[in-house]
């Protein structure tokens, strides 16, 4: 009984770690706002808390067999809104740095625009692909945005976080075309073809 009820509340903890995201994403901002530059370090902390939640929610829902399309889909759009704040917040401490940074954010922003228009017209609904290299984007977003929280200027992790977002835009755009079909957690373009290969082939079949 115990142990049938322990797996109950279990089951909601990776909703419950992006639920915390999304209320860290706006404590940032408040901080931001507020505090200015003093709120650098409690800023760069719940950004942290936030980054390790991001990894360990989708590994939670995997273990537990709770990674619905439905949690997928909240969390994907959970980072997208906890990134904007963290961004926006960094500027809110460091205006001046906008003049430095924002080719990249413009870039990137647009990019990911084009990613959710084209996953609308396509699937009508949101991109959730979950992929490597979005992962390896968000730990280059901590560093960078990090970078600017703590120290007040832009420096190689910010040029290397903007390479690695195109790089993870352009992997996410490729894995939309390929597929024929929406699909949720497909990890490259690479995973993305095989998937199509097997869908096709069954079909054939």
């Amino acid at each position: 009984m115990k142990t049938a009820c322990l797996k109950s509340i279990l089951r909601h903890v990776p909703m419950a770690l992006v639920g915390l995201r999304f209320a860290f994403a706006f404590l940032i901002l408040a901080a931001a706002y507020f505090m200015k530059a003093n709120a650098a370090l409690l800023c760069a902390v719940l950004m942290g808390l936030g980054l390790f939640s991001d990894i360990i929610d989708g590994i939670i829902a995997r273990r537990l067999g709770v990674a619905t399309p439905l949690l997928r889909r909240l969390d994907s759009q959970c980072d997208l809104v906890f990134w904007l704040s963290c961004l926006g917040s960094a500027h809110l401490m460091y205006p001046l740095l906008l003049t430095q940074t924002w080719p990249a954010i413009v870039l990137l922003l647009a990019l990911e625009l084009i990613i959710y228009v084209f996953s609308l017209l396509k699937f009508k609904r949101e991109a959730c692909t979950h992929a490597y290299s979005a992962k390896l984007y968000g730990l280059g977003l901590g560093i960078g945005v990090g970078e600017i929280m703590l120290y007040g200027n832009v420096g190689i992790a910010w040029h290397l976080m903007a390479i690695f977002g195109v790089i993870a835009c352009m992997d996410v755009l490729l894995i939309l075309i390929i597929l024929p079909s929406w699909a949720h957690d497909i990890h490259s373009f690479w995973h993305a073809l095989r998937k199509r290969y097997a869908m096709v082939s069954h079909h054939i079949t």
